[in-house]
C-alpha cells in the first residue's frame, strides 16, 4: 500500500514503529488532502473503492475541510 499511495522508502522510515492502522490512516488523510477531500479520487489513487475510503474514514475521524467535495 505504501508504493500504491506514492511514498518511497524515505517516507516508510518515518512511519517506522507506528501500528498498519496508523500508517493505513496517515496514508488516506494524505491522500485526502492531497485530492481536495475527494473520496472518489482518493480512493482511485489507493486502488480502493469510494465506500472504503469513506468507511475509513469515519473509523479514523478524518474530516472533509469546508468547500472539499
Amino acid at each position: 500500500m505504501l508504493a500504491r499511495a506514492g511514498f518511497d522508502v524515505v517516507e516508510g522510515c518515518e512511519m517506522a514503529g507506528l501500528t498498519m492502522t496508523e500508517i493505513e490512516r496517515r496514508i488516506i488523510e494524505e491522500r485526502l488532502r492531497a485530492h481536495g477531500g475527494n473520496r472518489a479520487a482518493t480512493a482511485r489513487s489507493l486502488g480502493l473503492c469510494e465506500k472504503t475510503i469513506y468507511n475509513k474514514s469515519k473509523r479514523y475521524g478524518l474530516r472533509r475541510s469546508r468547500g472539499q467535495s
